[in-house]
């Protein structure tokens, strides 16, 4: 039984090297000829985190996404291009954005800053900033008379 699964996961595993290889052949001749390459436009998405583990979301746009015209994704001009057959089904893409640990916040790190509510770091306004217009004791205490 062993040596029949054995035997099973081989030939598996060189059909599966056959296809890839014979997949990269035709797109290395495609590549010279300069056919291999396609494009699909894919709306693109942001994500970012916000306080109270929530989450913002901004559409990018439309943009054109190169592709390989092949079975399976290959590498090329510096980058892993899916094919064009699975690109066109997936036209969505989402792009992440993560803060680093010192610009999280947690309710620990804002009342050890002593500025609960507060992101740390974050430059506190002064009396005159958050001062109502025609607030002539907030003037009188910023200007110093």
């Amino acid at each position: 039984m062993k040596r029949a699964v054995s035997r099973a996961v081989t030939g598996v595993l060189i059909a599966v090297a056959a296809v890839y290889a014979a997949d990269w052949a035709f797109f290395e001749l495609r590549l010279a000829r300069g056919t291999a390459m396609g494009s699909v436009v894919v709306e693109r998405y942001l994500k970012m985190p916000l306080k109270g583990n929530k989450e913002a979301f901004d559409y990018l746009g439309t943009a054109e996404e190169n592709c390989a015209r092949t079975l399976l994704p290959q590498y090329a001009a510096s980058a892993w291009n899916p094919p064009c057959w699975w690109l066109a089904g997936h036209r969505t893409r989402w792009q992440s954005v993560t803060l680093p640990l010192r610009y999280r916040w947690s309710a620990a790190s804002a009342f050890a800053a002593g500025h609960p509510g507060e992101w740390p770091g974050a430059a506190r306004r002064s009396d005159a900033e958050n001062a109502i217009p025609g607030d002539i004791s907030v003037i009188r205490r910023v200007s110093g008379t």
